[in-house]
């Protein structure tokens, strides 16, 4: 979802029923959404539900979540396909997720949450099933290169700088942004997103600067240390011209200069 400047607003799902859609937005983008979908509402025939505060998503994500979900609805889904879903009674199943990792999300009532979350605890227990947080989320994404809006996304970053071009179809009529994205498609990028791996133990952190000879060229939009691969990693934006893999910066943590390399976004 872009403004009219081609800036990201937020990153949704979209999931087609027979007679209406259903839209899946970052909560903190809730109110900005529905702006939206109400300003092109205008006279049309079609009504606008927010559902968000009485709706309820868990993420079974891993390298078991296939047979958690098939042992917890005595069913099998291997045939769902990534990004697509099945209904199970009220409840959506979806295979999606922001891990990185193969995985589903069960969408209910908040009513039926509480229950659903105590009785995959118990059948996940033979698969060690663990609840986790955001902080391992953040962790898992970060490390398949996924982007996050308020981090690598927001109203002043377009899609082309964030690698995003694959969501933007300019063959399409209309779209709110449209125009401004077709003159960024036709200029040369002046920024990238980048991926970057400490050379050093140090740990990278959002808003910290990137450096090439103690002279700032970006910053820092997400940082972690990797437990996959046993180092810091990050993503930032920098000029084009110091995008390329291989290139050689520093991340300035606490004042104090560590060495980097810029790498691919995507860690596994």
């Amino acid at each position: 979802v872009c403004n009219d400047d081609g800036g990201i607003v937020d990153d949704i799902l979209i999931y087609k029923f027979p007679d209406y859609y259903l839209l899946v937005v970052n909560a903190s983008n809730t109110d900005a959404v529905m702006n939206i979908l109400n300003n092109q509402k205008g006279n049309k025939k079609v009504e606008i539900n927010n559902i968000t505060r009485n709706t309820s998503m868990i993420a079974v994500q891993g390298p078991n979540a296939l047979a958690i979900v098939e042992s917890f609805y005595n069913s099998k889904f291997n045939s769902i396909t990534k990004y697509a879903f099945t209904t199970i009674g009220k409840a959506i199943l979806s295979r999606t997720g922001y891990t990185g990792e193969d995985g589903f999300e069960i969408t209910v009532d908040n009513s039926e949450s509480p229950k659903i979350w105590n009785q995959l605890l118990e059948i996940g227990k033979q698969f060690q099933l663990t609840p986790s947080g955001l902080g391992a989320r953040d962790t898992l994404r970060l490390e398949a290169g996924n982007c996050l809006y308020g981090h690598e996304m927001d109203t002043k970053t377009n899609p082309y700088e964030a690698g995003l071009e694959f969501v933007v179809k300019l063959d399409k009529p209309n779209f709110i942004g449209k125009s401004a994205l077709t003159k960024i498609k036709q200029s040369p990028l002046k920024r990238k997103l980048i991926g970057l791996e400490m050379c050093d133990n140090s740990i990278p952190r959002s808003h910290y600067l990137i450096q090439i000879a103690g002279q700032e060229i970006g910053k820092v939009t997400s940082g972690t240390f990797s437990p996959s691969l046993k180092k810091g990693i990050a993503m930032g934006y920098v000029p084009v011209e110091f995008s390329q893999i291989g290139t050689l910066v520093e991340v300035n943590i606490r004042n104090t200069p560590h060495d980097a390399k810029v790498v691919e976004k995507k860690w596994r």
